[in-house]
């Protein structure tokens, strides 16, 4: 009830500090939906570009960890580390990061030149963000395999949510806002 009241009030003319607000909310849904349904079409109609990227991003991590040393093999979009194995899927690959920032970028009023720098900048540093947290839970998984679920599960997705939205208000601040607000 609460909240219908919110977003009623959101409409009036008496509350209007909280229209931006309120578009911003409705463009980064709408956003969101499209992207998901367009990324769900890609992944549907490109599956074997998805399983390349999969195994360029498990590549990447096992170089890395060899770079550091470590005896890394791979299989496709498996890696392993002496006794512990991690598959790379979708989820773990930055491209979902990228989609929900995208979309705050996009319904954020701002210069287009802004919203392309930001998106161009964040892209690649979430993608680095992913491979080394896809490093770290192998190092965790061999070397403390009974943290591996509590870390993969809970860290690392409060990490990744931190990351967005740090990214993204790093993002805003950086952004000259000429007289708009959200």
């Amino acid at each position: 009830m609460a909240v219908a009241h919110f977003f009623m009030s959101a409409r009036t003319k008496s509350s209007p500090q909280f229209k931006p607000i309120f578009l911003f909310l409705c463009k980064f849904v709408i956003l969101l939906t499209l992207f998901a349904l367009a990324f769900g079409f890609f992944k549907w109609q490109f599956a074997a570009v998805i399983s390349a990227y999969l195994n360029a991003t498990a590549s990447l991590v096992r170089y890395s960890l060899q770079t550091l040393g470590f005896d890394v093999l791979q299989a496709d979009n498996v890696i392993n580390l002496d006794k512990f194995s991690v598959q790379v899927i979708l989820e773990c690959a930055g491209i979902y990061q990228m989609l929900v920032f995208s979309a705050a970028v996009l319904a954020f009023p701002a210069r287009s030149r802004q919203r392309i720098l930001g998106i161009l900048f964040a892209i690649p540093l979430f993608y680095l963000i992913d491979l080394l947290r896809i490093a770290a839970l192998l190092l965790v998984g061999n070397y403390r395999p009974r943290l591996f679920d509590f870390v993969h599960l809970y860290t690392g997705q409060i990490f990744i949510i931190f990351m967005v939205i740090l990214v993204w208000l790093f993002w805003l601040k950086k952004i000259d806002h000429a007289g708009k607000t959200a």
